[in-house]
């Protein structure tokens, strides 16, 4: 196959993986906010999940040098504890899925109570 067919090929292929993540990421995101460093491994992404996803969840997506940390505060208590049993299968899969960053973590992160956010106003 000749190099500019390749290259159509791989760019026909790009094109439809970012179709499909771009049809996911409208299925369960209710807000995505990305950094511009992301893409030069130094940013981060964050996501607040649909109340259907999760009961809205947030999900942050940091890439720092060869790091790759996610945090997710969950909505819930009930949320936490499902979060929290699959949190190292969870961290096992993107280590393994994700090459490109040496280190991959993934971390709980606690929602902000009530009681703190009515007395910061």
């Amino acid at each position: 196959m000749a190099p500019e067919a390749i290259a159509a090929a791989a760019a026909r292929a790009a094109t439809v993986r970012s179709q499909e993540i771009a049809s996911a990421v409208e299925t369960v995101a209710a807000t995505v906010a990305v950094t511009p460093g992301l893409v030069q491994g130094d940013g981060e992404v964050r996501i607040v999940l649909k109340s259907t996803v999760l009961d809205g969840s947030e999900v942050k997506i940091e890439a720092r040098g060869q790091t790759l940390q996610v945090s997710l505060t969950p909505a819930t208590d009930d949320v936490a504890q499902v979060v929290e049993r699959s949190l190292p299968q969870f961290q096992q899969h993107l280590a393994e899925r994700i090459s490109a960053f040496h280190r991959v973590s993934v971390v709980i992160t606690p929602r902000p109570s009530r009681s703190r956010l009515r007395s910061s106003t």
